[in-house]
Formats: C-alpha cells, sequence, structure tokens
C-alpha cells in the first residue's frame, strides 16, 4: 500500500476513529481494509436481515441482528453509529420497542451512508 494510505483513509472516513479500528487489528491496515471489505460486503444480507425482523416486530432476533451490527461498528472505530445500535439494542431489552420503531430508519440511513463511503474508499485507493 501507499505511504499515504492511512492518511487517504482518515480523510474519506472522518467519522471513523480508525487507530481505533487498526489496535483491533494488530496495527495492519491490510487487516483493517480486509475488516472494512468484509463489512461492506456482509451489509446487504445483514441489513436485509435487520429490516425482515423490524418489520415483522420480531424484536428478540432484532436485538441479536442489531447487537451483531454493533459489534462490527466498533471493530472499525466508528464509536457514534455503534452508540445508535446500542441504543437500539437496549430499547429492545427493555421493551421499548416505540423507540426502536422511531430510530430504526435513521440507523439503517446512517449505516447505508457508510457503505456509500466504503465504496468511495474502495474506488479511491485502487487508484
Amino acid at each position: 500500500l501507499p505511504d499515504d494510505t492511512l492518511l487517504r483513509l482518515e480523510n474519506l472516513l472522518p467519522q471513523i476513529n480508525i487507530s481505533i479500528g487498526m489496535k483491533y487489528c494488530s496495527g495492519d491496515l491490510n487487516l483493517y481494509l480486509d475488516i472494512l471489505q468484509i463489512l461492506y460486503d456482509s451489509a446487504p444480507e445483514q441489513l436485509g436481515d435487520l429490516q425482515k425482523v423490524w418489520m415483522t416486530k420480531d424484536y428478540p432476533n432484532y436485538i441479536l441482528q442489531v447487537h451483531s451490527l454493533k459489534s462490527q461498528l466498533l471493530n472499525i472505530g466508528y464509536a457514534l453509529l455503534a452508540d445508535e445500535a446500542l441504543a437500539l439494542e437496549i430499547a429492545g431489552k427493555e421493551n421499548r420497542y416505540d423507540f426502536i420503531q422511531e430510530h430504526h430508519d435513521a440507523f439503517v440511513d446512517s449505516y447505508q451512508e457508510l457503505l456509500k463511503q466504503l465504496e468511495t474508499v474502495f474506488a479511491t485507493l485502487k487508484n
């Protein structure tokens, strides 16, 4: 990878604390990029599963799905969006389903925005 890859990544993903994500990857930038790619590649299925359990109000499985996304977001250093997922997870555990209904779409929108940013990252880093 070029020497400026980390700087370019930080500029393309300003909302993510990349140094935290890198700690989970033992400082290996290639591994971190692989983790981002895995998150990106698995997102359509995971978001589809989340939508399905949200639409059917299957809250026990909703909690599991949003917990998984939260963990992935923490692993890449995206604490702000992970906190949104945590709030949804806690709401589910506390049977505050109205909170989930009110905040689910905003969380999914933010997650989809991350995916668009990752698409730009991958395209940019290839050049």
